[in-house]
């Protein structure tokens, strides 16, 4: 009987290297957790934000764009990003700072977008002007629409087609993480 307790010293052992890797798996799977909950949020607050694109302009004249006044009368990039970190808080994520770079419309777009038009309402068939003053015209054509149709606010100047999100967030685990999305309805249209 000179070899008591061998057994249990093993036993013992082993457990406490079996239970430390359970553990520090179990720490690792909660910040990828934490992780993977903080990009889902970013990802529908990018979608929410690009899902409120001005109906009335868009029903009208086929373009996709975010009305960053939000049917008020104040507008810009800096509206885009308030709207972004309510959605960010609404899912109980917490941002730190959010910076927000927008692609404006581009005159391409709109050309198409008035080629379509003049077809599509006017019956002409022919390529419009692509001058600047036909442009200018239509864009005002556009901005009279939308304020007449409830965005009193609306400037294509401060309207987007694309954004970059970038946000510091804090995660549920407390782990501060940087994030960026970009969304655009170019990649999404045909």
């Amino acid at each position: 009987m000179k070899h008591r307790g061998e057994i249990s010293v093993f036993l013992v052992l082993m457990l406490s290297v079996l239970s430390s890797f359970i553990i520090v798996l179990i720490m690792h799977v909660r910040i990828f957790i934490s992780r993977s909950e903080a990009a889902y949020a970013m990802n529908n607050a990018v979608r929410s934000c690009f899902g409120e694109y001005n109906k009335a302009v868009y029903q009208e004249f086929h373009i996709f764009l975010i009305d960053s006044s939000y049917k008020g009368i104040d507008g810009g990039c800096d509206a885009v990003a308030d709207h972004f970190s309510s959605y960010l808080e609404n899912s109980t994520i917490s941002a730190d700072s959010v910076h927000v770079e927008a692609v404006s419309v581009s005159d391409e777009q709109l050309y198409e977008a008035a080629a379509l038009y003049a077809q599509e309402k006017m019956g002409i068939d022919d390529r419009v002007s692509e001058d600047g003053y036909y442009i200018e015209g239509f864009k005002q054509i556009v901005t009279d629409y939308a304020r007449g149709n409830g965005s009193p606010g609306f400037d294509l100047a401060n309207c987007y087609t694309g954004v970059r999100f970038y946000a510091d967030i804090t995660d549920r685990a407390g782990t501060a993480i940087s994030l960026e999305r970009e969304f655009s309805y170019d990649k999404i249209l045909p």
